[in-house]
C-alpha cells in the first residue's frame, strides 16, 4: 500500500467482509446466498495482498473454535519465512542487476520476461502499471504472493469470509476467480508453472538466463516444496487431528470443506500427480518451444529464446567433470553422441504413478506401454540431429504431454490409503535401488520417498530405522532446501552445484538396498 488514500480504500473495501465474517460466526446466521459469478477469472481484478493481511496476521481467539480449518496467520508465514515474498526483491539486488547488465535487459520489465515468475503470476496483471486487473493495493514488490496462487482475489475476497464458503464446490468458486488448491493437480500445475515453466504465461528461463546468473532450477516434488517453504496450511489429516482433540470441533463442517473425503494420504498423492503433471509441463514447454520455432526463429515473445533453447535439455550431459570411469558411461546412453537428452527426471516416478493404477485395475498396464512408447519417440527425435528436429520434437513432446495430462486425471480420482502408500513406497524403493538415476531424478525420488514417509507417520514398521537411512540421503542429495528468507540460495549454491558434481549414484543405490528391507512387509 502507498499512501494515506490507499489504506483508507482497504478500510472502507473490506469493512463489510469483516462484518459478515464476525458477525457470522459470533451469532451462528449464515447471510443470505450470494449471486453466482460467472466472470472468466482473466477479467477478475488482483486485489494486492494488503487485503488478505487484514485478517490472516494472527489467530482470533474468539473464532477459535468456528475456523479451525485454517491458522489465521498466513500472511505472516508467507511475509516473515517464505522465500516467495522476496520474488521481486531479488531483482533488485546484487545478482538481479549483474544479470540485467548481462543481457542487457531492464529485469523489472514484464517484457523481459522476468515477472512472470518473480511477481504477478498472470499476463493479464502484467500488460503495464495501470491495468484494469490490477486493484489499488496490488503490488508488484509483493513478489509472489497470496493471489498468484489462490486467484485473483475481487469476485471471492467478501464471500470466503462466510460460513457456508466451504460448503460451496470448487466449480462456484472458480467461477469468481479462486484456485483449488486442495486438487492436487492444479497445485501442483501452478507450483511447477515457474519452477519448471509455462511459456504461455511468459514464465520461462532460458539458457541466456543461466549463462547471465540465473541459479539452476532443479528438479522439484511439490508435497516435500510445500512442507518446507514452510507450509502455512494444514493437512487434512491435522485438521482430523484437532478435532479429535477439541470438543468443539465440528467435524461435518470441517468434512465439507475437504476436497477428498476417506482414508486420503494428500502428501502421498500430491507427490505422484505432480509427478505427473511435471511430466506433463516439461514436455509441453519442450512442444511450444519447438512448434514456435519456424514462425517466430527469435521468439520474439519470450526474450532470448529461440530453437534451441539448451535449457530444455539435461544440463549434466555437458555440465559434469570428465572422468573415466564414469557411471553416465556405465550406465549407457538414450540418445546418439553429441545429442544431449531432453530433461526427463519426472518419468521414473511418473511411471510409478502408471503402476499404481494398474493395481486398481489391470487394464492400466497398457498405459506403461504407452509410456514407453511416448518415451521412444521423444529419444527418436533427440536423435535424429543435436538437439533434434523442432518439428519432430514439437510432435512427440505434444503427445507426450497429452498423455502425461490423462495419467494426472486419473491419478487425481484414485484413493491413496496407508496400505497402498506402503506398498508403491516398497515399489518406489526397490527399483530406484536398481536405477542409476540422474542427480536430479534422484533428487526426486528422494523428496517422494520423504512425502510418503511423512505420510505413514507412526504406522511406518521400522520408522526409526527408517529415518536414519533418510537422514543420509537428504545430506548426500541436500533433500534439505534453504528454508526460509534468512537462507540465502546465494550463498548455497556454490555448495549445491559441488555436492550435484560429486553426485555418484552407486551410493544412492546403495542407501536404497539397505532401505528396503525395513519397508518388507
Amino acid at each position: 500500500m502507498h499512501g494515506r488514500s490507499n489504506r483508507m480504500r482497504i478500510a472502507v473495501l473490506f469493512a463489510l467482509p469483516v462484518v459478515v465474517l464476525l458477525t457470522t460466526y459470533a451469532l451462528g446466521q449464515p447471510p443470505a446466498e450470494p449471486k453466482t459469478f460467472t466472470t472468466a477469472s482473466s477479467e477478475i481484478r488482483y486485489l494486492g495482498s494488503a487485503y488478505c493481511s487484514l485478517c490472516h496476521t494472527q489467530p482470533q481467539p474468539q473464532l477459535k473454535n468456528s475456523l479451525q480449518h485454517v491458522w489465521l496467520n498466513e500472511f505472516t508465514t508467507w511475509s516473515k519465512t517464505d522465500k516467495h515474498s522476496l520474488a521481486f526483491k531479488n531483482l533488485k539486488e546484487e545478482r538481479g542487476l549483474a544479470m540485467a547488465r548481462r543481457l542487457g535487459k531492464d529485469v523489472l520489465k514484464a517484457e523481459t520476461g522476468c515477472l512472470g515468475c518473480h511477481s504477478a503470476s498472470v499476463a493479464e496483471v502484467m500488460r503495464s502499471s495501470t491495468d484494469k486487473n490490477q486493484g489499488d493495493a496490488f503490488n508488484r514488490a509483493d513478489g509472489v504472493s497470496c493471489e498468484n496462487c489462490h486467484g485473483p482475489g475481487e469476485k471471492w475476497l467478501g464471500e470466503h469470509a462466510s460460513s457456508w464458503w466451504r460448503t460451496k464446490s470448487p466449480a462456484h468458486k472458480a467461477e469468481l476467480g479462486m484456485n483449488d488448491l486442495r486438487s492436487p493437480s492444479i497445485q501442483a500445475e501452478k507450483c511447477l508453472s515457474c519452477h519448471i515453466g509455462n511459456s504461455d504465461e511468459k514464465k520461462v528461463v532460458t539458457h541466456a538466463m543461466y549463462a547471465a546468473g540465473h541459479p539452476p532450477l532443479p528438479s522439484i516434488e511439490v508435497a516435500t516444496y510445500g512442507d518446507q517453504i514452510p507450509r502455512h496450511w494444514r493437512t487434512l489429516q491435522e485438521k482430523r487431528d484437532d478435532g479429535k482433540n477439541n470438543p468443539d470441533y465440528d467435524p461435518k463442517a470441517v468434512e465439507n470443506h475437504l476436497a477428498y473425503e476417506g482414508d486420503q494420504l494428500e502428501r502421498s498423492k500430491l507427490a505422484v500427480v505432480s509427478a505427473a503433471i511435471a511430466l506433463k509441463t516439461s514436455m509441453a514447454l519442450l512442444a511450444k518451444e519447438s512448434n514456435s520455432s519456424a514462425a517466430k526463429p527469435n521468439h520474439e515473445d519470450v526474450p532470448g529464446l529461440g530453437w534451441p533453447d539448451y535449457a530444455r535439455f539435461d544440463c549434466t550431459s555437458c555440465h559434469h567433470e570428465l572422468e573415466r570411469p564414469s557411471w553416465r558411461q556405465d550406465r549407457g546412453f538414450t540418445s546418439a553422441p553429441g545429442r544431449p537428452p531432453v530433461v526427463r527426471w519426472p518419468s521414473f516416478v511418473a511411471a510409478l504413478g502408471v503402476e499404481k493404477l494398474a493395481t486398481d485395475d489391470p487394464k492400466a498396464k497398457l498405459l506403461l506401454e504407452e509410456m514407453k512408447a511416448h518415451e521412444a519417440a521423444i529419444d527418436d527425435a533427440t536423435r535424429a540431429k543435436p538437439f533434434g528436429r523442432s518439428e519432430d520434437m514439437g510432435a512427440a513432446a505434444a503427445k507426450y504431454a497429452a498423455w502425461a495430462d490423462g495419467l494426472a486425471k486419473k491419478l487425481e480420482t484414485s484413493k491413496f490409503d496407508g496400505k497402498l502408500v506402503t506398498a508403491i513406497l516398497q515399489r518406489l524403493v526397490q527399483e530406484a535401488s536398481e536405477t542409476d538415476l540422474d542427480y536430479d531424478a534422484a533428487r526426486h525420488v528422494g523428496w517422494t520417498i520423504w512425502a510418503f514417509r511423512s505420510d505413514l507417520g507412526k504406522n511406518l514398521k521400522n520408522g526409526e530405522e527408517v529415518d536414519r537411512i533418510l537422514v543420509r540421503i537428504s545430506s548426500e542429495l541436500r533433500l534439505q532446501l534453504p528454508t526460509g528468507r534468512d537462507q540465502s540460495i546465494e550463498k548455497q549454491l556454490s555448495d549445491a552445484l559441488r555436492t550435484m558434481g560429486e553426485y555418484k549414484p552407486t551410493a544412492f543405490r546403495e542407501d536404497l538396498k539397505s532401505l528396503a528391507p525395513l519397508l518388507a512387509p
